[in-house]
């Protein structure tokens, strides 16, 4: 038996034994008596848990005292308002130059335009040429197979036919040029 003036050494309750051991306290074992470095370490992390909060409690109160974060927020707002206006500005810069760079290229830019209509119309005549040919080619209800044969209507159709998905872009890109006067309106009624 213990007499009354011993002091018995602490033991460790699980839950510290766990944070220090870092594995999970077993039900069914006895709590290990804690060694002085344990302890010490525990006395440690409660006083690094202490100061923390007190530091925080510290900075929390200076900010409300200064207000600091009202301050920041204000200049982040002007900031990004700053910021805005140049982009804004630099978009601006940006469209008038592009502008300007198509005005320094606008005939050209007309005539290669002019050009690609006329190719596409041309190629509508050729494919209605092609087809009335094809034509030619039946015979009691037998119809020959001739190379690269059906072909017109992926190739922007005739123009005379319902134009179809391929034809009806080429289409509207040749009533568009004609609307914007790189053809003639006599142009694309021939096509």
């Amino acid at each position: 038996m213990r007499k009354a003036s011993q002091k018995s050494k602490p033991v460790a309750s699980p839950s510290i034994l766990a944070r220090l051991t870092g594995k999970p306290p077993s039900p069914l074992a006895a709590p290990p008596r804690i060694t002085p470095a344990a302890e010490a370490e525990a006395y440690l992390e409660r006083l690094r848990k202490d100061l923390k909060h007190t530091v925080g409690e510290q900075i929390r109160h200076e900010q409300a005292k200064t207000d600091v974060p009202a301050a920041i927020y204000k200049s982040r707002v002007t900031l990004e308002g700053m910021i805005a206006k140049g982009e804004r500005e630099a978009v601006a810069l940006h469209a008038q130059q592009a502008e300007a760079n198509y005005q320094t290229h606008a005939d050209t830019w007309s005539n290669l335009q002019r050009e690609r209509a006329l190719t596409v119309m041309s190629l509508r005549r050729i494919n209605r040429e092609i087809e009335a040919l094809k034509a030619s080619f039946r015979s009691g209800g037998m119809q020959a197979e001739p190379v690269l044969d059906g072909h017109s209507f992926y190739l922007l159709g005739t123009g005379k036919q319902a134009p179809g998905v391929y034809g009806r872009w080429a289409t509207e890109y040749l009533s568009q040029a004609m609307l914007k006067g790189i053809i003639t309106e006599k142009e694309f009624l021939d096509d």
